[in-house]
Order: C-alpha cells, then sequence, then structure tokens
C-alpha cells in the first residue's frame, strides 16, 4: 500500500505536467480535471473488479482454484480487449486509407 501511494504521488505532478504542457492554454483546467476523473473512475472500476474476487463462503477449500479462475478470465477479458483495440486500429487504418487521408 505504501508503494502504490508514494508511486501516485510521483506520477501525479509528472502527468498534470505535461498536460498542461499538451493542453491548449483554454482548456488546460478541463483537461487535468478529465485526469483526475479517470483516475478516480479506475479505481472504482477496481472496486468492483475486485468484489468478483472474494469467495461467498467462508470455506478455505477451493481458494486456489477461485483466485486462478478469477484471474485467467480476468487475463482473458484483457486480452481480448486489446485485440479489439488492434482491431479497430487496423480498420481505422484501412478506412482513411481508402479515402486518401492516412
Amino acid at each position: 500500500f505504501f508503494f502504490q501511494t508514494l508511486g501516485e504521488l510521483w506520477i501525479a505532478p509528472v502527468s498534470l505536467t505535461k498536460i498542461s504542457q499538451s493542453a491548449p492554454p483554454h482548456l488546460q483546467g478541463v483537461m487535468m480535471s478529465f485526469w483526475t476523473m479517470a483516475i478516480a473512475y479506475g479505481h472504482y472500476f477496481a472496486g468492483i473488479i475486485a468484489q468478483f474476487s472474494i469467495k461467498p463462503e467462508a470455506s478455505s477449500e477451493g481458494f486456489l482454484e477461485h483466485y486462478q479462475t478469477f484471474f485467467f478470465s480476468l487475463g482473458l477479458l484483457a486480452l481480448g480487449g486489446g485485440v479489439t483495440l488492434l482491431i479497430c486500429r487496423m480498420v481505422k487504418a484501412r478506412v482513411l486509407a481508402a479515402r486518401g487521408n492516412a
């Protein structure tokens, strides 16, 4: 927990500096707010996903199998999302190339 907090304290100023350098002056506050909101939503969804890892029974039998199944499913979900994004990127590149905007 300590290292996670320390990492967030080191990353936040750097990311906000990059946002203020990259965003147009009239949108800097909005973009910084979106960054903070994205972090908050990420923590919220991580809590929702973590609830699925809790085994409903209080028994210690099957904990290993339960966690293996949970993290395997979580990995497959991430892999599926990555493949979906790659397919969307390829489709977008083909559409833009067909239009001549590539």
